[in-house]
């Protein structure tokens, strides 16, 4: 009888141990779905990351060809600028020795 007394608290050990193993293994395969779950979450927001970097990317790409555009134009008035410039010395030259000759025939 004793013998069986002792079976049966063994085998109630045994179950209780089972028991736990059980218990742990659901809160291991929970965890791993946390874990799982985070990770998805963490990839949506490095994708959502990646898109915005490579947006920006885009728009700087994008003001700097207009910044170039822009610098293309300034030396194009420049340019011309420069050419009115001169084309107003030119005239000025011009008004000045036109003024000589008229002034010689009023004498």
């Amino acid at each position: 009888m004793k013998e069986v007394e002792e079976g049966r608290q063994t085998t109630l050990e045994a179950g209780q141990a089972f028991a736990k193993i059980v218990s742990s293994a659901q809160q291991v395969a929970e965890q791993i779905q946390e874990v799982s779950a985070a990770t998805e979450e963490m990839s949506a927001s490095s994708e959502q990351v990646t898109a915005s970097i490579m947006e920006i990317s885009h728009t700087a790409r994008e003001s700097a060809d207009s910044t170039r555009k822009v610098a293309a134009a300034t030396q194009e008035q420049l340019a011309s600028m420069e050419q009115i410039t001169t084309a107003v010395e030119s005239l000025n030259d011009m008004a000045r020795t036109l003024d000589e000759v008229v002034r010689k025939f009023r004498l």
